[in-house]
This record gives structure tokens, C-alpha cells and sequence, in this order.
């Protein structure tokens, strides 16, 4: 790449994954590396950045830069450019040692998160940083502790001088204590995330526990909060497997979403009075846990507990997998994660009149059935997601508008449910491997506009006839499910119906414009169906590996514009499309589909018997893909002199053709890409008889010039002889052939 010069920017994932990826030389003129670009690039031990570089990503969805990578030593030149360095650029790298240069004045503190680094080096220049070699200050007279190489081990006591923790400070390092003095007044988020401490205490000026600050501590034990904190933030101590000791200050007005979550050791604890917000899952997926409220607007009952004056369930405490749970007629809304991971049988509501079900409400709990209440107005996304032991939902109301993204995914046993005719949506992955959900009522669902991506993949739905409202079906909406019949008046996404194996019967409906790749691939089962008027295009390979397709017949004068490579592919039943007598617009010719006045050529019979193919005299155009894969397609004559365009990949992997003859010398084609493609027979001598102007372009195309010789051994020819006139009398012979 050392001579890309105009290339300033890596994109993102470039090199993902690129497991033999041993050196590279990067653009002279980089200006960026995207998020991911070299990740996972286990053999790369060492990287030098261009001058030029100013940014490096930080974390996104896609990935991390460099992230467990195999370098060793990064090269970073005294007067580089490089100013931003993002979140988790070089987690998990290497290295030892690193370079800041004097420009560099935006790090996270991640950036270097478990690296083994021994030392640190910053250019005096660098106007933000410090280090003493194992540690980076920034700061007015270094007041802020940035970060702590993760070599370091024991006990650490924070420099007097220092009165901030900035974010991932200590993230990632192996210290088993950490020692904060009374001056600090600040501990940001991260901080301590994956420290193997065992206690903490709080400075006495630090006012609240920033969010994830604790994430991933599994050895902390022991917490000591001072009475000036108010707030503990979204997951301050998620997935401490480990705490058990903890008081929360008679200050604490907030406790943040998922706080406790995942603190699987902590057995009590007591809600001070004057708290006044408990957020979603703040001590979710804890089994045996005794929780006092000093607060009258937190209400336990029984191991329910409530809020605003019990119109929020937010956490139940109960372990018995017989248990009952009853909600109080005044509770509206079921907060996210209430009941993730918990053991218990049954769910009854008290004649709620209105009432919404949060987030990952029940997800993998083990609860086996469930009576909706008649006010259910809204579920959010995973409420029930991989129940596993979930058999039977009933819907008591009307008012539930949609069913969401992933709301029954996994629910492996769910077989009994009936959706209220309310139902206008169903989310992404709504009943994805539901395996032995047959049926669900989805015929009687006259307001339903929109089914999800793979809502019904792997599912055990059998039949599914959708009323004439629907209009956006998701890809892969049915795929590898146990459909056996399909009614459907909308377009058809991608794979939608691939690999249903149990599909048989097929109605398309008008309104059915579009058919789309992959739609019915592997339907193995399917034996036919009838292209409707409003059908206009269907796309590549939408029919491939059907195998016991044999009836396709045409409504009459339809509207089908194009058929694309593969549609047919291995459908090796099928040997015809029927047409009505009374069609006015398409005709069936000697294995081909035409217009009316054999004018355009628009697909041929893959597995069709005719092997001598002779187009119409008529004929103007070879639609794109129209022979495409045709197996067992030996010869095509072109008789007439009107052709005048073959499109794309026409006859692209006809692996039997060996003879290609244009009868009339006078014609002048043009030709689309990839015609001839992957037609292995016709490279040999005297398989293409054609006039001079087509003989170039194909020659072009890369057929090789001896395909056009007229002097070749009888035996590596099937030419026919130049000196013979041949007229589509003679040819008919080849068409019953």
C-alpha cells in the first residue's frame, strides 16, 4: 500500500480476521484507521504509522482497531500528526512499550486495556500528558490519574496530588487494592472494570458510583459507601459475582438500571428512605435475595415488589419453580428485566386495565404459561425471550397493536398461543425457533401490515395464509420452517421460504410484484404453483433446488418482465411454463418462455428435454440469464437475421453446449458481459460459426480465436460445413430432439 498515495482512510474491519497477515506498509498520505481494521490479526506483530496519521477509532459495533492482535511493537515517529486515539484501540495487544507523541491530546483510557506495557513514553512537548513511565497524568499540575499500566501488581495508593479518576484508569490492571485519600473528589466511569480488588472504600467527597465502575469486578467482596453518596449509576457494580457486603447510604436518592444485576452473592440489602428512582433490572438475575424498603413508595409483597404506588412491578424476589405470581390490578407496567432468570410456574393478572410489559421482562426465566390481561397495550423487545419451559400464552384483549423484535425467540416449547386480532406488526425474530408452534391464528389477522426479518425461521408454523392488509414481509420471515402451504398476496423478500422443506402448496395471490433471491430455495416438497398477473420480476436463483417442481403455469396475459439467473437452477422436474389458450402476451417455445411475438427471449427450461435449441427467425433478444446453468443444452441456432442483442451471462455454465451458429452473415449484435461464461465446450476448435463483427466481440470476451476456425479435424468439430445452406426445415429435426 506504500504507494497509494491518495488513500487516506482504512474502513472499517479492512483486515478482520486476516489471520496470515504478517507485515504492511500503510499509505504515505493516511490520514484515518476505521474501527476493526486490523483485528484479530494474530500474526502481526508490528505496525509503523505514517506521519500523516491524525485518528485512530475507537470501539464501535464492528469491532476495535487492533484488538487482540499480535503486535509487538508499534512505530510512532517524534513529529507524527497522530491526535485522537478512541476506546479499546489496542485492547489485548502485545506490546510493551508506547510512544504518545507531542500532538496526541485525546486518549481514552481504555486504549491501552490489557496490554501488558512496562513502559510509557510521552514527548515533553505533549501539552496534556504526563507519565513517570508507568503511569499517564493529565491535568492541571497532573490532578487527574488517566491511567495505570496493567503490569501492575498489589497494592496501590493514589499520589496525594491527584483528585480525579478518569475513565478506565485502572481498567483491565491486575492490582488486588487500591488505596484512595480523602481529597479526591471525582471516580469516573470504568475505572476499576475487571480489577481483582476485594474491598473498596469511597473517598468522602465523591458524591456518586459512576456508571460501570465496578463491570466485571468478580473478586469484590466488600463495598464501604460514605453517607454524601446519592447516586449509583447504570451497571456501577454489573456482573460482581462476589459482593456480598454492602450498605447503601441514608442519602441515596437513585439507583441506576442493572446497578446489582448479575450479583449473585449479594443476599440483602436495604432501600433507604429517600430513594426516590430504581431502575429497570437494578438487581436482576439474583436468585435468593431479601430486599427492605424504608421507603413507603416501594412496596414489597410477598416477593413482589413495587413502586408509585404499586403501578410498577420491578423485582421479584422468589425461587420456586411451582410458584404462582399474581399482579396487582393497580400495576401498569412490568419493568424490563423483572423477572429474567427467575423460577416460577404461572403468571395471572388481577383485571389490569392497562399494562405494558418491559424489555426482557421474563427472559429466560422458567415460566410455562401466562394469561394476558384485556388492558395490555404494549410488549417491549425479548419479553419472553428463550422461555424455554414456556408452553401456553393467552391474550384476554384487543388492544396489543404489535408484537416485538424477539419477543418469543427460543421459546422452544411455546405451542399454544393465539394472537388478538389487534395484531398490526410482527417484529425481527418474533417466533424465531418457536419449534413447536404450529399455529398461532395469523389467518384471522385482517389489521396485520408487517412481518419481521426471520420472524417464523426455524419456527414449527405450519399454515399461513395472510389476509390481503399485509404488505412488507422481512427476509427470511419463514425460513427453514415447517410451512407446508402459503398463501401471500405482497412481494416476497429474500430467502423467505428457503429451505422449507415441508412447503407444498403455494398461492400467489395479486399483489405479488417482486419474488426475490434465495425466496424458495430447497423447498424440496414444492410441486407447483401459477404466476399471477401483478408478478414482474422474479429474482435469481428464487426456485433453485426444488427439485419436485414440475407445475408452473401463467395467469392469463400477465406482466412478467424478467426472470434472472438460477431462478430454476436444479429444478430438474420442471420442463415447461403453461399458458392459458387464451394468452395474449407470452409464448411457450421449444422450452422457452417468449412474448407474444417471439420478439425477446426471456427464460429457457434449465432442465427442459429440448437439446437443440433453434431461436424464432423473429427474435430480437436473449434476455440476461436466460439459458443460464442449462445442463443439458447442446447446440443453439440462431436462424433468423433480426438478432440483435444477447444480454448478460445469456448462456453463462451451459457446460454441454458445444455448437453456437448464426445463420445469416449480415447481423450485427451487441453483447452484455459474460456471455459465454463457464461454457467449457465451446474453447475448442470450430464451435462457433458467426460473421466477422460478432467473431470480434466474442474474441473480446475471451472465447479463443481457434473456436472460429472452419479447418479442423472432424473429430474435435461438430461444425456444420460452411459450403452447406441450411434453412429451419432442416433444422426441425433438432427441435424434437
Amino acid at each position: 500500500m506504500s504507494s497509494c498515495t491518495e488513500l487516506t482512510f482504512l474502513n472499517y474491519a479492512l483486515f478482520y480476521q486476516c489471520k496470515k497477515l504478517r507485515s504492511i506498509i500503510l499509505p504515505p498520505n493516511l490520514n484515518r484507521i476505521g474501527s476493526a481494521c486490523f483485528q484479530e490479526t494474530f500474526s502481526l506483530t508490528e505496525i509503523t504509522f505514517p506521519d500523516s496519521l491524525t485518528s485512530i477509532d475507537g470501539w464501535t459495533t464492528f469491532g476495535k482497531v487492533f484488538y487482540n492482535s499480535g503486535l509487538v511493537r508499534v512505530n510512532i515517529n517524534r513529529n507524527s500528526n497522530l491526535a485522537y486515539i478512541g476506546g479499546d484501540v489496542f485492547a489485548d495487544c502485545k506490546f510493551t512499550s508506547f510512544f504518545i507523541p507531542w500532538k496526541c491530546t485525546s486518549i481514552d483510557g481504555s486504549t491501552f486495556s490489557g496490554c501488558p506495557l512496562t513502559e510509557i513514553i510521552i514527548d515533553e512537548r505533549n501539552p496534556t500528558f504526563k507519565t513517570d513511565g508507568k503511569i499517564i497524568y493529565s491535568g492541571t499540575n497532573n490532578n487527574t490519574l488517566f491511567f495505570v499500566v496493567s503490569t501492575k501488581t498489589g497494592s496501590f495508593t493514589v499520589p496525594e496530588y491527584v483528585t480525579v479518576i478518569s475513565y478506565s484508569a485502572f481498567r483491565g490492571s491486575k492490582l488486588t487494592e487500591i488505596n484512595m485519600h480523602k481529597k479526591i473528589t471525582k471516580i469516573n466511569s470504568w475505572s476499576m472494570c475487571g480489577c481483582p480488588i476485594a474491598s473498596f472504600t469511597f473517598p468522602s467527597l465523591v458524591t456518586y458510583v459512576a456508571d460501570n465502575m465496578f463491570y466485571l469486578c468478580t473478586s469484590l467482596v466488600t463495598v464501604y459507601l460514605t453517607e454524601n453518596i446519592t447516586s449509583i449509576q447504570d451497571g456501577a457494580f454489573l456482573y460482581c459475582y462476589s459482593l456480598k457486603n454492602i450498605v447503601l447510604p441514608s442519602k441515596l436518592r437513585e439507583i441506576g438500571k442493572e446497578a446489582f444485576s448479575n450479583c449473585f452473592s449479594l443476599t440483602h440489602i436495604s432501600l433507604p428512605e429517600s430513594l426516590q428512582t430504581l431502575g429497570d433490572g437494578a438487581f436482576s438475575s439474583i436468585d435468593n435475595i431479601i430486599i427492605d424498603s424504608q421507603n413507603p413508595n416501594i412496596v414489597v409483597d410477598g416477593f413482589s415488589m413495587y413502586t408509585d404506588k404499586n403501578q410498577t412491578l420491578f423485582i421479584y424476589l422468589g425461587s420456586n419453580q411451582d410458584s404462582i405470581v399474581r399482579i396487582k390490578s393497580e400495576c401498569n407496567y412490568i419493568a424490563a428485566q423483572t423477572f429474567l432468570m427467575k423460577k416460577f410456574k404461572h403468571v395471572y393478572f388481577e383485571n389490569n386495565d392497562s399494562m405494558t410489559i418491559g424489555a426482557s421482562a421474563f427472559a429466560n426465566s422458567y415460566i410455562q404459561s401466562i394469561e394476558m390481561p384485556p388492558g395490555l397495550k404494549k410488549i417491549e423487545g425479548k419479553a419472553f425471550a428463550a422461555c424455554h419451559n414456556l408452553e401456553n400464552v393467552t391474550f384476554l384483549g384487543n388492544q396489543l397493536k404489535s408484537i416485538p423484535d424477539s419477543c418469543f425467540i427460543d421459546a422452544y416449547n411455546l405451542k399454544y398461543i393465539t394472537l388478538p386480532k389487534s395484531i398490526e406488526s410482527i417484529g425481527n425474530y418474533a417466533f424465531q425457533s418457536c419449534t413447536n408452534l404450529k399455529n398461532l391464528g395469523i389467518a384471522t389477522l385482517n389489521s396485520l401490515t408487517s412481518i419481521g426479518i426471520a420472524a417464523f425461521m426455524w419456527s414449527g408454523i405450519t399454515s399461513v395464509r395472510l389476509s390481503d392488509s399485509v404488505s412488507t414481509i422481512g427476509s427470511a420471515a419463514f425460513n427453514a420452517s415447517k410451512i407446508t402451504d402459503l398463501s401471500i398476496c405482497c412481494n416476497i423478500s429474500q430467502m423467505m421460504c428457503q429451505y422449507c422443506t415441508s412447503l407444498t402448496t403455494l398461492e400467489l395471490r395479486g399483489g405479488v410484484c417482486e419474488i426475490n433471491i434465495y425466496a424458495f430455495k430447497g423447498c424440496s416438497s414444492l410441486t407447483g404453483f401459477t404466476i399471477p398477473q401483478t408478478l414482474h420480476f422474479i429474482k435469481s436463483f428464487a426456485f433453485q433446488d426444488c427439485d419436485s417442481l414440475n407445475d408452473v403455469s401463467m395467469a392469463t396475459n400477465g406482466n412478467l418482465q424478467t426472470i434472472e439467473g438460477g431462478c430454476c437452477s436444479n429444478c430438474i422436474s420442471l420442463k415447461e411454463i403453461k399458458l392459458s389458450q387464451y394468452e395474449e402476451n407470452f409464448s411457450f417455445y421449444n422450452g422457452a418462455l417468449m412474448n407474444f411475438n417471439q420478439t425477446q427471449l426471456i427464460v429457457f427450461i434449465p432442465y427442459s428435454d429440448i437439446k437443440n435449441f433453434v431461436v424464432p427467425t423473429d427474435t430480437e433478444v436473449i434476455g440476461s440469464n436466460a439459458f443460464m446453468g442449462s445442463p443439458r443444452l447442446l447446440r443453439v441456432f440462431f436462424s433468423g437475421n433480426k438478432i440483435n442483442r444477447i444480454n448478460y451471462q445469456a448462456f453463462k455454465n451451459c457446460r454441454s453446449l458445444s455448437l453456437v451458429f448464426f445463420s445469416s452473415s449480415k447481423i450485427e449484435v451487441s453483447f452484455g458481459s459474460d456471455v459465454f461464461s463457464g461454457c467449457i465446450n465451446l474453447r475448442s476448435c470450430g464451435t462457433f460459426s458467426a460473421p466477422r463483427a460478432v467473431k470480434e466481440t466474442l474474441i473480446s470476451q475471451g472465447i479463443p480465436s481457434i473456436a472460429f476456425n472452419d479447418d479442423c479435424d472432424t473429430s474435435v468439430t461438430c461444425k456444420i460445413r460452411h459450403e452447406f445452406k441450411i434453412s429451419a426445415t432442416y433444422l426441425t429435426p433438432f427441435i424434437l430432439m
